[in-house]
């Protein structure tokens, strides 16, 4: 449950200091409880995982070489990136990444 709040909190909320506030009132409720259950809900962000770019033009799912943790926004500048299987270029600016192979944002 803990993790779903803080996950709605980071990818609800647009405003920035509004997230933040958010996710400091679900941590000061956790501590409300006592150290036990506040020890046991700790957000832990798991592993790193590799991120991947699929071409807007042929559908073509490649890997990069950048990894993130699935708890965080994640924002980039405009990047041009060009597709090995089409040859055709396409500008990205973060939100074309994500996860798997299998998996869109």
């Amino acid at each position: 449950m803990d993790e779903l709040l803080l996950y709605v909190a980071e990818h609800g909320v647009t405003d920035p200091s509004e997230r933040e506030t958010l996710k400091g009132r679900i941590v000061n409720a956790r501590r409300r409880g006592g150290p036990d259950l506040y020890r046991r809900l700790l957000l832990r962000p798991g592993p790193k995982l590799p991120l991947f770019v699929t071409c807007k033009h042929c559908g073509n799912v490649m890997v990069t070489n950048m990894t993130a943790y699935r708890v965080k926004r994640i924002r980039f500048e405009p990047e041009e990136i060009g597709c090995p299987r089409c040859g055709q270029s396409f500008v990205t600016d973060g939100s074309d990444f994500h996860f798997g192979p299998n998996e869109q944002r």
